[in-house]
């Protein structure tokens, strides 16, 4: 439909469960397209999605001993107790706890499918906010996913490319220990250096020429376009083919020596480096301990980028200022040309810097003083303070959907593992059941007033603001009988306090039109009070309620002997 209207108005009746079940295929097939075209409004339909309840179960305590739930794929969603039989049986023989669940089902059937128009993958290339990812549908699709094979291929994964990265840490070292003069035969028969050296130069090519070779399966199966819009994949692709470079060079001795023009091949292996060690955040992201680090770690750098422009520019200005000062100066070496100039106001944002040589030397030396410690204020005072300001409200904003970045990081990692699946893989995958079900451990709070425990300690705090309240009101109409008035105390229920507040000894009783009640003679027209009948009258309908509520207590008593 071309129309946001008439997709909205279908979304929402689906949301609210008026349609029949069946529909839920026609929306599950739409979600490709409503992610990419209309992102916003598919995150609003999944949060207003929920999950399907289909009854109440007691499974054993240690069906559920790592986790708090259990989930699965079924092709049928209507007898929970023949789907959960698998985990309803003795896990171990003899007595053992039990603990009270919730059978539930994620409403959109083939969630859990694999391939370009998934809907794990669709919200992964689409600009869906990181919020549609926790979400109770999307959360369970990216859990049941992830226990499934996801886990297990990222930390066999994580295990290769970190020993790759060792062994390319090894090889570096290496590199700055070796005599570049030597041809390779020789510098096989060096001895043992040299021989792990040039095998390990060998293995980390072809383990370079192996990602490469997953790089292009994986730009064949999401396309160019998605492909190059990650920026994990833009580094991976050139981490390994640098490393390809690095080690054809180092085989063949080309551009190692220092004296030569071509002395290349120092510089990549830096970069490479870089690069290699950079991709083990992409793996971080997965696990939930540093997920969310690394996550803030890139958001705090695209949230100051506004602000290292504007510390750029202010290093421009002074460096080229006080490079105009000095050009008279014979000592001073900071600012003899622009790159050494700008350089050195940066070194002088870390306190390295020196002013001796601009008091004594050059035409200008006042004028230089005075901008340099202009530069100072500005970059060291109000700059710096700036930005520490902007990384605190930052970092509160960030943590703020600090678990929806952690799934969505997730997500990213299960589609990467799916789009490298071998074709037996995906159709085993691609068979699995429509519907995918979980059991939840109900978190139940017992300070609530839907607990029984809760329900017991607000009756207690109740009758025991009624008996404080009823012994201050007696006393008080004791005074009120003997013509005087005394100072009473009021310990009254949240729902009770504006009824039982008698009126001080320096206050009035009655309204605008209750002057005869007032024991003064003159009314307080600008505090309207109740009269003393209407307040006897409540005092009644309070000694009600205790009786109704002492009725009651029997029943609570049984109650709290049944939890005991």
């Amino acid at each position: 439909s071309k129309s946001s209207k008439c997709v909205q108005a279908v979304l929402d009746i689906t949301a609210a469960k008026k349609v029949s079940f069946g529909s839920f295929h026609a929306i599950t097939d739409m979600m490709p397209a409503l992610s990419s075209r209309y992102p916003y409004m598919c995150f609003r339909f999944l949060a207003e999605l929920d999950l399907m309840t289909l009854g109440a179960l007691e499974v054993p305590v240690d069906s559920l001993k790592n986790s708090n739930s259990l989930i699965r794929t079924a092709p049928i969603f209507t007898n929970i107790q023949d789907l959960w039989a698998g985990h309803l049986h003795q896990v171990r023989p003899g007595p053992q706890p039990y603990t009270y669940v919730q059978a539930k089902m994620v409403r959109l059937p083939y969630a859990c499918a694999i391939g370009p128009d998934s809907l794990l993958q669709s919200l992964v290339e689409s600009d869906v906010p990181v919020q549609a990812f926790s979400t109770p549908s999307v959360h369970s699709v990216i859990r049941h996913k992830w226990h499934l094979y996801g886990r297990t291929c990222i930390l066999t994964r994580f295990v290769i490319y970190l020993f790759y990265t060792l062994v390319l840490t090894v090889f570096a070292i290496l590199y700055s220990k070796e005599d570049h003069s030597l041809t390779l035969p020789e510098y096989w028969d060096s001895g043992p250096q040299g021989r792990f050296h040039i095998i390990a130069t060998g293995y980390l090519c072809i383990q370079a020429l192996w990602y490469i070779y997953m790089e292009a399966r994986q730009m064949w199966a999401i396309q160019y376009q998605a492909y190059f819009k990650s920026a994990w994949n833009v580094l991976d692709l050139a981490s390994t083919l640098m490393m390809v470079a690095v080690a054809i060079l180092q085989l063949t001795r080309t551009g190692t020596l220092a004296d030569q023009q071509d002395r290349a091949v120092a510089p990549m292996i830096a970069f490479t480096l870089i690069l290699t060690y950079f991709k083990l955040f992409f793996y971080a992201l997965a696990f939930e301990p540093t997920g969310p680090v690394v996550h803030m770690l890139f958001q705090l750098g695209l949230a100051v980028r506004n602000w290292v422009v504007l510390m750029f520019a202010n290093i421009l200005a002074f460096g080229t200022a006080l490079q105009v000062l000095a050009q008279y100066t014979s000592k001073d070496d900071q600012h003899t040309n622009f790159g050494r100039s700008l350089f050195s106001l940066w070194q002088s944002l870390f306190g390295q810097f020196q002013l001796d040589s601009m008091r004594t030397d050059g035409a200008w030396p006042e004028v230089s003083i005075v901008l340099y410690n202009l530069w100072l204020f500005v970059s060291s005072i109000i700059l710096l303070s700036m930005l520490i300001v902007m990384m605190r409200e930052y970092y509160r904003d960030i943590r703020d959907h600090e678990k929806d970045v952690f799934l969505r990081g997730r997500a990213q990692l299960i589609v990467e593992v799916e789009t490298l699946m071998s074709q037996r893989e995906r159709d085993r995958y691609t068979l699995m059941p429509p519907f995918l079900h979980m059991l939840s451990l109900v978190q139940r709070n017992m300070l609530s007033m839907h607990s029984l425990i809760g329900r017991l300690g607000a009756l207690d705090h109740f009758l025991e603001t009624i008996r404080l309240n009823l012994i201050d009101a007696a006393a008080e109409i004791g005074r009120l009988q003997g013509g005087t008035f005394g100072q009473r105390r009021v310990v009254a229920a949240p729902a009770l306090a504006p009824q039982l507040a008698m009126p001080r000894k320096d206050e009035k009783w009655g309204g605008p039109n209750d002057k005869d009640d007032d024991p003064g003679g003159n009314g307080d027209v600008g505090k309207p009070r109740i009269t003393k009948k209407e307040w006897l009258a409540l005092l009644k309908v309070l000694m009600k309620r205790v009786r109704d509520t002492e009725s009651q207590l029997p029943a609570v008593q049984r109650q709290v002997d049944r939890l005991q």
